[in-house]
């Protein structure tokens, strides 16, 4: 079969074995000589997994055998962004308190349930973009107009909400993180098991803070990836999804023997079996031929992915198109926007 033993960088390799090794002292276990750790930081970097390297390193007992400078680094990151996890904690509480008050079922999606379900050794582990909140339909207009009023400004056009999975995100002066008010948790419309209301009625709370429970955060966290960040469409993928699905794999003891094994899930646990990501364990299933061979070729041949890529960006342009030309014969303050950016990426202003 084509391309089937992939060949892994050394310093891939390096992070794969550092983030999912399970054992305590791994130092024997891999290759310090001859890496490039410039490569390695660039890497963890793209994958936003900086201070999870960094915990990782100190936990295996590895931060002396590397750079001295590339540990200050490592650490420097690691501390602001364990610093400003602690401030996420605290606007998480702020903001779960204002829609208990106004009797507002919701729950945290993504990186902030996974903070407050302790899903990390430390806080400083993960890097969070934004707060999501998934809301009971009837209620996701009122909570939005809540937190207007109380300074949070949009930060974006919402020309195409009714397509968005979520309301144009949310953002105030006063704090550090945005809020997505969520209608569903992703840009397909259904799969089972992640229907908003199923996840209203089986949510977790933790200290009055209502997060999705952990089976769900588990599916959430693979088709977000696979369907919101299109990487079942690219046939990309990622160490930080990985980390957080091996976390909820062996620290939440998801059950997974009933969960359906989409396409979705196929190829998110092929990704991860061809690069020797240990996250799984007794886990049947039928990884697709000619999708393993597209990845391999990504993966090995530099013009053959940036072919793919391209590709894949037309795709989702003219995926778009229909609705942008409706949009522009239905919606005034649409085709003002439009015009207006045109003029000024032309240089007319």
């Amino acid at each position: 079969m084509l391309l089937i033993n992939l060949e892994i960088p050394e310093e891939e390799k390096f992070l794969i074995n550092v983030l999912f090794n399970d054992k305590k002292s791994i130092k024997n276990q891999i290759n310090l000589k001859n890496i490039d750790y410039g490569s390695i930081v660039k890497l963890a970097s793209s994958h936003l997994v900086l201070p999870a390297l960094y915990i990782n390193l100190k936990k295996k007992n590895i931060l002396n055998h590397i750079p001295e400078k590339l540990t200050i680094y490592l650490k420097k990151i690691y501390e602001l962004n364990k610093e400003r996890n602690k401030i996420l904690i605290k606007e998480i509480k702020e903001i779960s308190k204002i829609l208990n008050d106004n009797d507002i079922d919701h729950i945290f999606l993504k990186g902030s349930s996974h903070i407050i379900g302790e899903l990390y050794d430390d806080i400083g582990e993960r890097m969070i973009g934004d707060i999501d909140i998934l809301t009971e339909n009837n209620k996701l207009i009122n909570s939005y107009k809540i937190f207007k009023k109380l300074r949070y400004n949009k930060i974006e056009n919402d020309f195409f909400y009714k397509e968005n999975k979520h309301l144009s995100r949310l953002s105030s002066k006063k704090k550090i993180f945005s809020i997505e008010f969520h209608k569903r948790l992703l840009d397909k419309k259904s799969i089972y098991g992640v229907e908003p209301s199923r996840l209203l009625k089986t949510k977790l709370t933790i200290q009055k803070i209502s997060i999705i429970n952990f089976q769900n955060q588990f599916l959430h966290n693979i088709y977000n990836y696979q369907i919101n960040d299109y990487g079942n469409l690219k046939s990309s993928y990622s160490y930080r999804s990985f980390y957080d699905s091996y976390l909820l794999h062996k620290k939440k003891n998801i059950e997974i023997d009933n969960i359906v094994i989409d396409n979705y899930l196929n190829n998110y646990l092929m990704i991860a079996k061809q690069l020797k990501v240990p996250i799984y364990k007794n886990i049947n299933f039928k990884g697709n031929r000619l999708n393993r061979i597209r990845f391999n070729f990504k993966k090995s041949n530099k013009t053959f992915y940036k072919i793919d890529n391209f590709i894949i960006k037309c795709y989702r342009r003219i995926l778009w198109v229909p609705k942008q030309i409706r949009e522009l014969f239905i919606n005034r303050k649409y085709r003002k926007y439009v015009i207006n950016k045109i003029i000024n990426s032309n240089g007319l202003a």
